[in-house]
């Protein structure tokens, strides 16, 4: 008979797998088997869950410790393992975590964020094409700031940009327009002339790879010399602004057919490295204009039976 901890081991190794780090999940169980391991019990009990579950120092905590173990012994049973009991789902009430709207650029507005870090404006010690090109590739990618500074040369390719480095722990390969691709291929051509002492593709002002702060700093120079607002709609101006702007673009362009809308979203999914498609649809719920988009083509689809 397969033991908690064996099925607590598998169950991490099919998260890892399928591309969750699973660290909190991690942390969460080891401390739960040890729990049952001094109450005697070798099996997931509604009760004892419960009881480990609230030692969580807060509501939240609460809810996510007895969640994971109700996912392990869904695992379980699963598995075929019928000794173990499913924790009820509510018992400490429901996580919801309200996320602000995303700040969302106009087209105009990276535009102007592109062509002022051009020339060069208050871009600070950091290189005006570092900054240029930095933003470009933040901006028709949709990449995460982390992503992008930790891009080396050899990851620009005629195939398209490799993130390596990616919150779900797998990386993925982006295809580039040609346009993207020649401003990266000019960009290169500079790159490659300084005296760099690493091979990342952005570089700081000694050479070094370019880090968050400093490139922080010249973004925050660039968007009080453009005139840009700081805050909108409770959402503060940052290197994300111009992924959110990337993903509702390219949810706004998905096909209208019913049939192809899922395989449209999987593909921007995948292309932002998402961990969970839901992490996708809160653009949805986030972002007024694509929510009319859907309930325009929703009276679309429903307009013929009422006729």
């Amino acid at each position: 008979m397969t033991t908690l901890a064996q099925h607590m081991a598998r169950y991490l190794e099919e998260r890892h797998v399928a591309g969750y780090a699973a660290r909190d999940a991690a942390t969460y169980l080891r401390s739960f088997v040890e729990h049952c391991r001094h109450a005697g019990s070798k099996v997931i009990s509604a009760d004892i869950a419960i009881a480990w579950a609230s030692i969580g120092p807060s509501r939240r905590a609460r809810i996510r410790r007895l969640r994971t173990v109700r996912e392990l012994a869904l695992f379980a049973r699963l598995e075929g393992d019928d000794r173990h009991e499913l924790p009820p789902a509510a018992h400490f009430g429901r996580d919801r975590p309200v996320r602000p709207a995303p700040y969302i650029l106009t087209d105009d507005e990276v535009a102007a964020l592109i062509r002022g870090a051009r020339e060069g404006e208050a871009s600070g010690i950091v290189d005006r094409r570092v900054v240029e090109t930095l933003l470009g590739v933040l901006a028709c990618t949709g990449v995460r700031i982390g992503e992008a500074l930790a891009l080396r040369c050899s990851d620009v390719s005629p195939a398209g940009l490799l993130i390596r480095l990616s919150k779900r722990g797998h990386g993925r390969l982006l295809p580039l327009h040609r346009t993207a691709q020649r401003a990266l291929d000019d960009y290169l051509h500079w790159r490659n002339r300084q005296a760099a002492t690493s091979d990342h593709l952005f570089v700081g002002p000694r050479g070094a790879g370019l880090k968050y702060d400093c490139a922080n700093d010249a973004f925050r120079r660039l968007r009080i010399a453009i005139g840009l607002d700081e805050y909108r709609g409770g959402r503060r101006l940052g290197f994300h602004a111009l992924r959110h702007t990337f993903a509702v673009r390219a949810l706004k362009r998905g096909p209208a057919h019913r049939d192809a809308v899922g395989v449209h979203m999987k593909a921007v999914s995948e292309y932002l490295g998402h961990a969970l498609l839901s992490d996708t649809y809160w653009y949805y719920e986030g972002t007024p204009d694509l929510l009319l988009d859907v309930m325009k083509e929703c009276e679309r689809h429903e307009a013929p039976l009422c006729e």
